[in-house]
């Protein structure tokens, strides 16, 4: 199932905010009135799930990201060139980054002038990432180099000269190895701090969560939290109390901490282990006696003893739970995998749309076991 965003001739039109709307791959839809996005991404919602009552979740379409993933150009960063994904398109601006985000943009900009860069079509240069991340308690910048660079000594103290002066809170440097991009977890040999912690924080409904400052944290912050809300909610109506929520490719635990008081015990689990160590120190930080982290693959779950009283929140079939939040920011893959619960009902689903002006869409599937 393929899906672009295209208007019917009666439906409303908008006019970018963005100065590289049409030059640049990301934010593809800003031509179109947010309530039309809304719209047709609901449609594939209920497409994925034969579901027609939905929540619908939105907040600001712009200014709400964030997290930005640059890349560095001959004379600073920018984004993926659209129908050209090899060329860069240098910024000063992205309407859809927190402000902050976009002061950073200038900052690096006017400071690394005359790059090193990384040629994503040579495969040569050393410069190759900045992760700019902005929080409720700080600032943070993700330098990623080429590990194969022969020139990774002068990168670094360039990148030092930078932390001595910049206001951004944290600066930290990642190498890593082009030909496995699929693969950004830091370990102490190939990941570093010049400045501040390797640590970002944030609250969420009143809980604070420390994440990795190059790793994963949902990139709006605003519809992060409602989507907590939502499942709080959710789960807090099961009467659960002697029961145990496994908290399935939990990252730095937030499901699973945020909802702590209304089970026996918690179970997070995630095979990156620098966001179960993050987990086991939000654990601590937010006082929850009743949690544990763990770093393993999914596919040795069979090996940790829970209780049979079971609620998880992720895409899990093998232990039959009493209920399954599943939560997909893919609709396409949604519509695969849910036919494959066959003991399931699907008991409500909701839709939270993450990233305005993409075709990006969150859903949410709460699924119950069919007991009889």
């Amino acid at each position: 199932m393929s899906w672009a965003c295209v208007p019917k001739p009666e439906e409303k039109m908008a006019e970018p905010l963005c100065r590289y709307f049409g030059k640049c791959g990301g934010c593809t839809l800003q031509h179109l009135d947010h309530e039309v996005q809304l719209r047709q991404k609901l449609d594939l919602v209920k497409h994925a799930t034969g579901i027609e009552k939905i929540e619908v979740f939105s907040g600001d379409g712009y200014h709400y990201r964030n997290r930005q993933d640059f890349f560095f150009a001959p004379t600073g960063i920018g984004l993926r060139q659209r129908e050209n994904s090899s060329s860069i398109l240098r910024i000063e601006e992205c309407v859809i980054s927190e402000p902050r985000i976009n002061e950073a943009i200038r900052e690096i900009n006017s400071y690394f002038k005359e790059n090193d860069y990384y040629n994503l079509k040579t495969g040569n240069g050393t410069l190759m990432n900045a992760i700019v991340r902005i929080s409720s308690e700080g600032s943070g910048i993700c330098f990623v180099l080429n590990d194969g660079s022969s020139r990774l000594k002068h990168a670094v103290e360039q990148i030092e000269a930078y932390a001595a002066k910049t206001k951004v809170d944290n600066i930290a440097v990642l190498y890593k190895d082009p030909d496995n991009s699929d693969n950004l977890e830091a370990n102490d040999e190939n990941f570093f701090v010049l400045k501040g912690a390797e640590y970002m924080a944030h609250k969420y409904l009143g809980f604070k969560f420390f994440y990795p400052i190059e790793g994963f944290f949902q990139n709006n912050h605003t519809m992060a939290e409602k989507m907590q809300e939502y499942c709080r909610e959710k789960l807090s109506s099961y009467q659960a109390k002697n029961a145990t929520l496994l908290d399935l490719y939990g990252g730095v635990g937030t499901f699973g901490i945020i909802n702590s008081h209304s089970f026996k015990e918690i179970h997070i689990i995630d095979f990156a282990k620098k966001s179960i160590d993050a987990a086991k120190k939000n654990i601590v930080e937010n006082r929850v006696h009743n949690a544990s982290a763990t770093a393993i693959n999914a596919k040795q779950l069979k090996k940790i003893p829970f209780s049979q009283s079971l609620y998880v929140i992720s895409d899990l079939n093998m232990l039959k739970p009493n209920a399954i939040l599943y939560i997909s920011c893919n609709p396409e893959q949604l519509s695969k995998e849910l036919p494959k619960f066959k003991n399931y009902i699907i008991k409500s689903v909701a839709m939270f749309d993450m990233f305005p002006q993409t075709n990006h869409v969150e859903a949410i599937a709460e699924l119950v076991l069919n007991k009889s």
